[in-house]
């Protein structure tokens, strides 16, 4: 599904190769669910969006995959956002986005990652 999404572009390699599909392998089948968007614009542009959420325990996750191809060309975006319980009995979450974006010819004239953590999220609960 997610290597379909981005055929094979920056964010293909990278959402391609996850195991266990948009979330990675965090969350069993059972503790996570799927859904797929599809819009189109006026302009002659479309969107498809794949969305993942999970819950294990007390860690939540949401994966999100985006591809818009548009007359001038087409954007590729990927968010992983979890939130975790810490041994602190706080919370803590961390995010990281990927953007990419390719003119009409297929040439990429934009890529950027941006990764963020935020409370106890990187101590495990106890």
């Amino acid at each position: 599904m997610a290597g379909e999404a981005v055929g094979g572009g920056a964010l293909g390699s990278i959402v391609g190769g996850l195991a266990g599909g948009l979330l990675g392998g965090a969350f069993g089948e059972d503790e996570k669910k799927s859904k797929k968007t599809e819009k189109y614009g006026r302009d002659g542009s479309h969107n498809e969006t794949y969305s993942e959420y999970g819950q294990s325990g007390k860690t939540y996750g949401q994966a999100q995959l985006s591809r818009t191809d548009a007359p001038g060309g087409r954007q590729e975006q990927y968010t992983h956002y979890e939130q975790k319980q810490g041994s602190s009995g706080g919370y803590g979450s961390q995010q990281f986005t990927e953007t990419v974006r390719y003119d009409s010819s297929g040439n990429q004239t934009y890529h950027n990652q941006e990764r963020s953590s935020r409370g106890d999220y990187g101590s495990e609960a106890q």
